[in-house]
């Protein structure tokens, strides 16, 4: 799946001393972000953000002990689930996610200014 994902795109050479923003659906038990966020601290990263539309105050407390910074815009105060937080929770396809990156292949993350 990732060679299919990835293309003829290599993968990024190293991510130690960037900043890295993590970005999901949404939090629910919070193992797949900290599965990614213990990944980025074992490759050295400078800093870690997670960005995420809604997850469990409590989770989203646990997240922020780990990382520099969290953004979370809603934790309901009955959250049971991600998907509660859409009108339509879809999932993505593949071709759809090959797409996108296929649009985007060529961001020079580089240039992008630090507007955090």
């Amino acid at each position: 799946r990732k060679t299919i994902y990835r293309g003829q795109r290599k993968p990024l050479d190293s991510l130690s001393g960037k900043t890295v923003i993590l970005v999901d659906d949404g939090l629910a038990t919070g193992a797949t972000m900290k599965a990614a966020i213990s990944t980025c601290k074992h490759l050295n990263v400078k800093s870690i953000i997670v960005a995420v539309p809604c997850g469990p105050a409590d989770g989203v407390k646990d997240i922020s002990k780990s990382v520099d910074k969290v953004i979370c815009l809603t934790t309901p105060d009955h959250y049971h689930a991600v998907g509660q937080c859409y009108n339509s929770f879809d999932q993505t396809t593949d071709e759809e996610v090959i797409e996108i990156l296929a649009k985007y292949q060529d961001l020079n993350i580089e240039n992008i200014s630090n507007s955090y």
